[in-house]
């Protein structure tokens, strides 16, 4: 196995054991996939060698909640929008609109385009909720990014006839096929392309899912052992459906029948008890969370953009819950996550140091590996995992330069990620991803975007055209 050293590391975010720590004139030493030496000077020899002059070593971002297949078409169509009459969602009406059939190559030229972005942004390991075309496990292979990948199922859909009302088709044995697909889907590809690829359980919704389902889903956990992750209090209409059928609420419910554990992951997790949107005082969402072990997925921008926010980021850590931080669509961002984690968070609580910049760094680090369970991914430590991500110094983003995290929580941008290495081998070289053309990705991304915005009248309940459920900012010059 070769042994490579990244030497003159203007800094390394070093693991002791309990956390991140800052070391200057860092060298980092990695053979095969994994990491062998933190320190100043290596006593060995090694096989190849990084020059890290003027950059800043840390580990791989952890992107524990993402939709890759579907949301990049969205870009220039959801913001701005959201259903008024449904707490300002763009799950019941907007989302539909595009769901218009994607041929597997079209879903394969999305894939790259997400990954992409991610791997630019220092993301290596990604948590794709929805995927269910066996295909598509290759195009991960081929972009060298870590991923856990999951068939989403359900026993029912949601849809609205009329803009205000959040009906459900429900069909339990569909529910059961596609439970058992994605048991299968685990079995046939986790362990694939070095152990990069892995499954796990995603039940898609708390509102969608029975009780018999999510404790076959448990049950199976037990089996696979593999992490499980749910959406859960993502919009008050889903916060008051699960308080009419139960009279609790959505983390309540799961709390009720067994379903929260630390191998759980909730989606989302906003429009809890305490929300401002919510205010059932009586309820403690927060202390079962955290009791319980189970860790959120915060995905920031996707509620900013329609006016909603966690109550906050800071708060979930500070009550003892370990969060993970998401992508969820558009862009495929984990730099700009942080940015938006933090300053949300900031807004929320009306306090500069809640959160801090350490705090939603290690979200978006040791936070995600917790969520997987993983004590190898999120750190730079011996037996850690070679997931690793060079940040240029020189870059104005990072200029001039006292707290290098700082600095990266609050004014990176992908522009200063220069190297990318995930188990071993480099996947992002000068800023360029090594596994496809970039120009090619964006040209078939454009068309198949076209495309799908083309079909929207089929698939609104209005029949409305994308023109008509998302006007252009300023009207064209006829």
């Amino acid at each position: 196995m070769t042994r490579t050293a990244i030497t003159n590391a203007l800094y390394v975010l070093a693991f002791d054991g309990s956390g991140h720590r800052l070391l200057k004139n860092g060298t980092v030493v990695y053979e095969g996939d994994s990491i062998i030496f933190v320190g100043r000077e290596y006593p060995g020899k090694v096989d190849a060698v990084i020059d890290a002059s003027n950059q800043i070593v840390i580990p791989g971002l952890v992107n524990v909640h993402c939709h890759l297949l579907t949301e990049s078409i969205n870009k220039g169509f959801l913001e701005d929008q959201g259903s008024r009459k449904l707490g300002m969602s763009g799950l019941f009406e907007y989302l539909p609109a595009t769901a218009a059939k994607r041929s597997e190559q079209d879903s394969a030229w999305l894939l790259r385009f997400a990954l992409t972005e991610l791997l630019k942004s220092g993301c290596t390991t990604v948590v794709e909720m929805g995927n269910d075309t066996d295909a598509l496990v290759d195009v991960y292979g081929e972009m060298g990014v870590r991923a856990y990948i999951a068939p989403g199922y359900k026993d029912a859909h949601w849809y609205t006839r009329n803009g205000h009302e959040v009906l459900y088709e429900w069909d339990a044995e569909r529910g059961r096929e596609l439970f058992k697909n994605a048991v299968r889907f685990i079995e046939k590809h986790s362990g694939r392309y070095d152990d990069r690829i892995r499954g796990f359980l995603a039940p898609m919704q708390v509102d969608t899912c029975t009780e018999h389902l999510l404790l076959q889903t448990k049950a199976a956990q037990r089996q696979l052992n593999v992490p499980v992750q749910i959406h859960v209090s993502q919009s008050t209409p889903e916060f008051a459906e699960m308080m009419r059928r139960h009279g609790m609420t959505p983390v309540e419910w799961l709390g009720s029948i067994g379903f929260l554990s630390p191998d759980t992951i909730l989606g989302h997790c906003i429009f809890v008890n305490h929300h401002t949107s919510i205010r059932y005082k009586d309820h403690d969402d927060m202390a079962l969370v955290a009791s319980s072990g189970a860790s959120v997925a915060h995905a920031p921008w996707v509620f900013a953009r329609r006016g909603l926010h966690m109550q906050s980021f800071g708060r979930y850590v500070r009550r003892g819950i370990n969060v993970g931080i998401g992508t969820d669509s558009v862009p495929q961002d984990m730099l700009g996550e942080m940015r938006w984690a933090a300053v949300i968070g900031k807004n929320a609580e009306e306090d500069t140091g809640c959160p801090t910049a350490a705090e939603v760094f290690d979200a978006a680090t040791l936070g995600g590996a917790q969520a997987l369970g993983r004590e190898d991914l999120g750190r730079i430590a011996p037996g850690a995992k070679a997931d690793l991500v060079l940040i240029d110094a020189n870059n104005m983003a990072m200029r001039p330069l006292r707290d290098p995290i700082k600095n990266i929580v609050y004014y990176a941008d992908n522009r200063v990620v220069s190297s990318v290495i995930v188990n071993g081998k480099q996947v992002v070289q000068n800023a360029e991803v090594t596994a496809v053309r970039e120009a090619d990705v964006i040209e078939h991304v454009q068309r198949i975007a076209d495309k799908i915005l083309s079909q929207t009248r089929e698939h609104d309940w209005a029949n409305r055209t994308h023109d008509q459920l998302s006007p252009l900012s300023y009207k064209l010059i006829e």
